[in-house]
C-alpha cells in the first residue's frame, strides 16, 4: 500500500488532477495485473517443463525398448548359421531393411536423438516397413512398440501446441497491456 500511495503522491499536485488520477488508477491495475500474468507465466513454464519431460521419457522408454528387440531379433535372426540353415530368408531381408533405416538414422549425427527427428527418421520409415511386411510374425513385436512411439510422440506434440496457445495469449495480453501502459504514461507526463 505504501508504493501505491507514494506512486499516487507524484500526481496529487497537477492541474488536471482528476483525470491523472483516473490515469494512475488505470497504471496501477496494468502493474497489478504484469505481476499476476508473471506468477501465471511461471507456473505455466514449471508444467510445460515438467509434462514435456515425462512424456519424452516415456518416448524414449520405447525407443530403447525398440533397440533391445532389434538387438536381440538381429541376434536371434541375423546371424550366419540362421541363414545357412535357410531360416526364414523373408526375416532376413526385413531385418537388412531394418538395419538401413537405423543406419541412415545414426548417420545424422547428434540432432538423430531430439524426439522430431528420431520419429521422423526412424519410427515413421520403420512402421512403414512394418506395414509392408505385414505377413511376418516378427513384424507383430516391432509393431506394438513403434505403434507406441507414435502415441507418444503425438502426445509430445500435443503439450507443446497447448502450451504455445497458452505462452502466445499471454504475449497478446501483454502486448496489448504495454500500448495501454504506454498510453497512460504519455497523458500523465
Amino acid at each position: 500500500m505504501d508504493i501505491y500511495n507514494s506512486f499516487g503522491k507524484q500526481f496529487s499536485f497537477s492541474i488536471n488532477k482528476k483525470m491523472k488520477s483516473k490515469a494512475f488508477h488505470k497504471i496501477w491495475s496494468l502493474l497489478r495485473k504484469y505481476k499476476f500474468y508473471e506468477q501465471r507465466i511461471m507456473e505455466n513454464l514449471d508444467n510445460l517443463v515438467k509434462s514435456h519431460s515425462q512424456q519424452l521419457d516415456k518416448y524414449s522408454f520405447n525407443l530403447e525398448k525398440y533397440r533391445e528387440l532389434k538387438e536381440r531379433n538381429y541376434h536371434k535372426y541375423g546371424t550366419e548359421s540362421a541363414s545357412r540353415n535357410g531360416k526364414d530368408i523373408e526375416t532376413k531381408l526385413f531385418l537388412e531393411k531394418e538395419n538401413e533405416i537405423w543406419f541412415l538414422w545414426q548417420d545424422l549425427g547428434e540432432i538423430r536423438t531430439h524426439h522430431f527427428y528420431s520419429y521422423n527418421n526412424l519410427v515413421l520409415p520403420l512402421l512403414e516397413l512394418n506395414r509392408e511386411n505385414s505377413e511376418l510374425a516378427i513384424t507383430l513385436e516391432y509393431g506394438k512398440i513403434l505403434v507406441q512411439c507414435g502415441l507418444e510422440y503425438r502426445q509430445l506434440e500435443s503439450i507443446i501446441n497447448s502450451y504455445n496457445h497458452i505462452f502466445k495469449d499471454y504475449y497478446l495480453g501483454y502486448r496489448r497491456d504495454h500500448k495501454l501502459l504506454n498510453k497512460y504514461l504519455e497523458f500523465i507526463k
